[in-house]
C-alpha cells in the first residue's frame, strides 16, 4: 500500500490548458444564424425563429447543423433579393423538397448536389462575415 501511495505521489499533475471561450468560426456569426430569417418565407411570419426553405441542406448536412442555418439565413435574406438569386430560389420552393426526398436516398444524387451547396456555404460564409466586419 506504502509504494503504491509512494507511486501517485511522484506523479506532477499536467498543467491545463488556458479556457477560451469557444465560438463559430467557419459559419459566421452565431447570433445571425440562430436569430434566422425575416423575410417573406420566414416560418413566423417575420418574428424572426428560423427558415424552412432549405431542405436539401438539411439532407446534406441535418437539421440542426450551422451549415444549414447559414445557408437559410443567406437564401433568404440576402440571395433571394438579387435577380437570378430570386429566380433560383422561386425553382428551389417549387421542386426543392421532392429533391431532397432523392437526395436522402440516393449517394450519388448527395455527391453531385453537395458541390452546388458547398459553394453557396462559400458565398453565405463570406457575405457574414464581410458584413459583420
Amino acid at each position: 500500500m506504502k509504494a503504491r501511495e509512494d507511486k501517485l505521489a511522484h506523479k506532477a499533475p499536467e498543467a491545463k490548458k488556458p479556457y477560451s471561450a469557444p465560438r463559430l468560426v467557419k459559419h459566421g456569426d452565431l447570433r445571425k444564424l440562430t436569430r434566422g430569417g425575416k423575410g417573406r418565407f420566414a416560418d413566423t411570419g417575420g418574428s424572426g425563429s428560423h427558415t424552412r426553405i432549405c431542405w436539401i441542406a438539411e439532407a446534406l448536412y441535418g437539421a440542426a447543423d450551422p451549415r444549414t442555418h447559414l445557408l437559410r439565413v443567406w437564401l433568404v435574406d440576402v440571395y433571394s433579393k438579387t435577380a437570378i438569386g430570386s429566380i433560383v430560389v422561386a425553382l428551389y420552393k417549387l421542386f426543392g423538397r421532392e429533391l431532397a426526398a432523392l437526395v436522402r436516398k440516393s449517394s450519388l444524387l448527395r455527391r453531385m448536389v453537395r458541390p452546388v451547396f458547398e459553394a453557396g456555404l462559400v458565398r453565405a460564409h463570406r457575405h457574414f462575415i464581410s458584413s459583420t466586419c
